[in-house]
């Protein structure tokens, strides 16, 4: 059945429905634009594992998900999936994070052959040992590119001193290691068990007529069925997090990072990071008087900057910046926090400012069709979506931010990770 969201004040009307065989289907027709985006979203990310036919769980290569992603494109016909986009007149890319995997093209109006195309090349994996071993080398060249990069010695250091033993401490395309372990087997047994309907959401935005893209996905989907045990997603199992790490590397200044790992919630994702990031922005972002003394210190730069991720497996907050004291500064935004009450900036008349700001982005977030689909992508479950952020917001007060700060002062834990110039 074919369910019918309106939203008034912002004149959208949004469709869902799943179809027999498990597929999600989220439509959202904006007839005013010219051009179209299709997004096919895997829940099948760095983080997972396989199930074998035991039930037992067994640990995957770090990079399979992002691997497998790369492989499908290659077609049966010896074509590449991007290629044949091209020639349809659509522009295709993807993207696997820690828990799922993407694949999108963006289209001049509603193409039905590059929707069909979307959702048959994921059908079928074409790959045999000499095509493995030539992406090997590609990926390979990919991770050692990352490995010349500060910033991203930068995360990855703070995520591998708050998850230690995890695979939040790899990268996604894994590592000269990981890479060797992936085989032919592991690559058709995690294609098998994850990329089947029930595991994927389809999301279309943008100019097509929302009867005729219906009408042209249930006909894929017609014969695209399978019957396979649920896999569930596991449980990350958490240790001590690392205090304080520190390397030496080509850079001109000291980098810091400071990161707080929260407690996984089972709550709404969508309203979670709202709230973080309000809370953050209030004590430590650019409107607050604590940004901008250290900005006039000389103690930080533009490159000031707060990363929140939220889902019910991690949850984690990440402030980097560059800057000549990475020690006193860590303090002083440790000591803030703890004293967060006491700030001139947690106050009605900031979380007003800060909620326009917000509400501002979203709505300019409307007009941009691809970012749009990859919002919705990220935060849709059966009881909200991405449109629900007006309300959500709307919604939020002062003491809903204090009570978030007294929680994290009782259950955030904190590390800090550091690069100082050779």
């Amino acid at each position: 059945m074919l369910e019918k969201i309106d939203y008034p004040s912002l004149k959208e009307t949004f469709y869902k429905t799943r179809l027999d065989n498990g597929l999600q289907v989220y439509l959202l027709p904006k007839q005013d634009f010219q051009e179209m985006t299709a997004l096919l979203q895997v829940n099948f990310g760095a983080l997972d594992e396989l199930l074998a036919e035991d039930g037992s769980v067994q640990e995957s290569p770090a990079g399979l998900a992002h691997f497998l992603e790369h492989k499908l494109f290659e077609m049966a016909d010896g074509q590449d999936a991007s290629l044949k986009f091209s020639e349809l007149g659509a522009d295709s890319n993807a993207f696997t994070s820690f828990e799922k995997t993407a694949y999108y093209y963006t289209s001049l109006g509603q193409s039905q052959e590059a929707l069909q195309l979307l959702l048959n090349f994921v059908k079928t994996l074409n790959i045999d040992k000499k095509s493995l071993e030539r992406e090997k080398k590609i990926i390979a060249q990919e991770i050692d590119m990352y490995l010349d990069d500060p910033d991203y010695q930068l995360y990855s250091g703070i995520l591998a001193n708050l998850y230690p033993n995890t695979k939040l401490t790899q990268d996604i395309a894994g590592s000269q290691e990981s890479l060797k372990k992936i085989t032919l087997k592991w690559l058709r047994n995690s294609h098998k068990a994850y990329y089947r309907p029930d595991n994927l959401s389809l999301f279309l935005v943008g100019n097509f007529d929302y009867q005729t893209a219906l009408a042209t996905i249930k006909e894929n989907q017609r014969n695209f069925t399978t019957k396979l045990t649920k896999i569930d997603k596991k449980t990350l199992k958490l240790t001590e997090p690392v205090k304080r790490k520190s390397i030496r590397f080509d850079v001109a200044k000291p980098k810091l990072a400071l990161g707080f790992r929260l407690p996984a919630t089972n709550k709404s994702v969508l309203k979670q990071k709202l709230v973080l990031r309000l809370f953050f922005s209030i004590i430590l972002g650019w409107t607050s008087q604590a940004y901008q003394d250290w900005y006039d210190q000389g103690l930080i730069d533009d490159s000031f900057d707060i990363e929140i991720e939220v889902s019910s497996r991690f949850q984690f907050l990440i402030l980097s910046m560059d800057t000549q004291e990475p020690i006193k500064l860590a303090n002083n935004i440790k000591t803030l926090l703890k004293d967060f009450r006491l700030s001139a900036d947690f106050n009605q008349e900031h979380l007003d400012l800060l909620t326009r700001e917000i509400y501002g982005e979203f709505m300019r977030s409307l007009d941009s069709i691809e970012q749009l689909a990859s919002q919705l992508a990220s935060y849709q479950t059966d009881e909200e979506s991405y449109l629900d952020l007006p309300k959500l917001l709307s919604d939020l007060q002062l003491a809903d931010l204090e009570e978030l700060g007294q929680n994290l002062l009782g259950t955030m834990v904190s590390s800090e990770f550091t690069i100082f110039p050779n």
